[in-house]
């Protein structure tokens, strides 16, 4: 295997300052192109901040939306896979909190975070598929937040030949089936 620069941004995220949130977050990524980042990973809802879904309404966003679209542009023609968190509108019920994975100006794919715990239950669904994204000869999968406690989500990576999980609120990557084996990113 390669071997890969992976980054982790640690940035405030507004509760629906979205604007300012990709702004924010367009500086950080032209920041790890040019230090020639591999894969950079952002915070569990940094485009959205965490907003209650019921008073913010307005913070919801769709993965077709221009909110993300802009996401996208952030990548196009750079060679840096971008994973970024919002809270994603949901049709058919409470929203979900999803990570987004971009390359190239393309939306590579989405995690909706699976483990919704104690007040999150109130306000978002839980995703149910655990997919795995591909950067070069690293295949990785996404955790969020109480994910990491979540043994199921790092089972289903290996079946996918995921080689790791970036475990985005917890800021570190797991081998799977290793839970001990934690590196920074």
């Amino acid at each position: 295997m390669e071997t890969l620069k992976v980054g982790i941004v640690q940035m405030r995220c507004e509760k629906g300052a979205i604007a300012e949130n990709l702004e924010i977050m367009a500086r950080h990524f032209a920041s790890a192109v040019a230090r020639g980042v591999d894969v950079l990973g952002f915070p569990e809802m940094n485009v959205t901040g965490y907003v209650d879904p019921t008073r913010q309404p307005e913070a919801l966003l769709r993965l077709d939306g221009p909110e993300v679209a802009r996401v996208l542009a952030m990548t196009r023609d750079q060679p840096t896979t971008l994973l970024a968190g919002l809270v994603e509108a949901n049709p058919f019920g409470k929203p979900f909190i999803t990570q987004i994975v971009a390359r190239d100006g393309q939306l590579w794919g989405f995690y909706r975070k699976v483990t919704i715990k104690d007040e999150e239950a109130d306000w978002f669904s839980p995703g149910e598929a655990v997919p795995v994204f591909t950067h070069g000869d690293l295949t990785f999968g996404v955790a969020i937040c109480a994910d990491v406690g979540n043994r199921e989500v790092f089972a289903a990576c290996p079946a996918r030949r995921a080689d790791r999980v970036r475990a985005g609120g917890a800021g570190a990557v797991r081998r799977p089936g290793h839970p001990e084996l934690a590196l920074g990113l």
